[in-house]
């Protein structure tokens, strides 16, 4: 089993890519809003967010997408889905996805 974590930049695509995912027998996820570091910055050091103001730099939010799978194929699959969505992630500012192998798991029930 892996953990599946998704850090969503294009949160107008969440919705999509949850759709998708269900479709590829991902049927539970967990859905965390967040802020990065920068958001952050900017709102507790006034200076560096009056400058980023300066420069029309709007601050963002981010959604993050937890969901226990059980085969890497599945990893596979949601890879291509949120390629497909939201296009290649390595391109840049889109998000992070990741796997973590999970070695002990209790109260997951597979819907597949």
């Amino acid at each position: 089993m892996y953990l599946l974590v998704l850090v969503l930049n294009q949160t107008e695509k969440l919705e999509e890519i949850l759709q998708e995912l269900y479709e590829t027998g991902i049927s539970g996820s967990t859905v965390v809003d967040a802020s990065g570091m920068g958001e952050t910055t900017l709102e507790k050091i006034p200076v560096v967010g009056g400058i980023s103001a300066l420069f029309n730099s709007p601050l963002s939010s981010n959604k993050v997408v937890f969901s226990v799978v059980q085969h890497e194929e599945t990893i596979n699959k949601a890879e291509s889905v949120v390629d497909s969505v939201v296009g290649d992630l390595d391109s840049g500012k889109k998000g992070i996805m990741f796997t973590l192998p999970l070695h002990r798991v209790k109260g997951f029930v597979s819907q597949v």
